[in-house]
């Protein structure tokens, strides 16, 4: 409540001799509910049932969700899926577009590595995204700007995983 009067209260603008609240509610779109643990199983080739959480997070420019099973091969495996929004928009305009740009052409750094890993193009129903199968990365836009990220621990191969995220991430854009 504190919080919602504190962004009432910074929004005003002038008109005249009058002063104005304007405020305008940022759509985050709730990573959880972007596609189900049946859509994981399926994209996967997981057993029924084989999903056992969905552990949600909710951030004032973000939210994410884990979707959690067990890998024999691989300790804690999980899927992350993750919206975020411009957290700053009034000063950074093509926010999407720019991150989406930047992780093809400058790359991204990555725990024990001196280097940048580069993504390549990722196309997600029409929209422009960069993926790194280094790092198991997926990311891309919407038409809303909205930017989405969807990371794998899990022991399939890099085929495996690179289907897997065209299949959710086409899911996700259904929403």
């Amino acid at each position: 409540m504190v919080l919602l009067l504190m962004v009432a209260v910074s929004c005003r603008e002038k008109t005249g001799d009058q002063s104005q609240s304007k405020v305008e509610k940022i759509y985050v779109p709730d990573a959880a509910q972007l596609f189900s643990k049946q859509d994981v199983e399926e994209a996967l080739n997981l057993q029924s049932g084989a999903v056992y959480e969905v552990s949600p997070s909710y951030k004032e420019h973000s939210s994410t969700a884990f979707f959690r099973f067990d890998d024999p091969e691989k300790p804690n495996a999980a899927i992350l899926i993750s919206a975020q929004v411009n957290p700053i928009p009034e000063e950074y305009y093509n926010y999407a577009d720019s991150y989406i740009e930047g992780l093809k052409s400058r790359g991204e750094m990555t725990v024990g590595s001196d280097e940048a890993d580069i993504y390549k193009d990722f196309t997600v129903a029409g929209e422009p995204g960069a993926y790194s199968l280094k790092s198991r990365f997926f990311y891309w836009k919407d038409h809303d700007d909205h930017v989405y990220f969807l990371a794998f621990n899990t022991s399939h191969t890099d085929e495996q995983v690179y289907q897997a995220a065209v299949k959710l991430a086409e899911r996700a854009m259904q929403k």
